[in-house]
């Protein structure tokens, strides 16, 4: 699913940007405005990174959470497809 890979990507970006402490709607608020991001507005972010392992270790956690999050999607379809088989057998 390429569209949900962009959109995870996406949330992703927007939540280490505000772990970090980055204003991210400010700064998109800025660009939709016409003032745009410049050069000189973006080396001026300071963004702290955790080390790579750190880093390492929250891509991990946030894959698992993120199968386990599509396993539940798929079982709620599949509840969601019984349902409207019972309906449609007593329609």
């Amino acid at each position: 699913n390429r569209n949900l890979s962009e959109k995870r990507k996406e949330y992703q970006i927007k939540t280490f940007l505000l772990a970090a402490g980055l204003d991210f709607f400010y700064y998109t608020q800025r660009a939709t405005k016409g003032k745009t991001l410049n050069t000189t507005i973006m080396q001026n972010i300071e963004i702290a990174l955790p080390s790579l392992d750190i880093q390492k270790k929250i891509v991990a956690e946030m894959d698992k959470i993120e199968g386990e999050k599509e396993k539940h999607i798929k079982e709620v379809e599949k509840i969601k497809q019984s349902q409207n088989k019972i309906m449609s057998e007593y329609a």
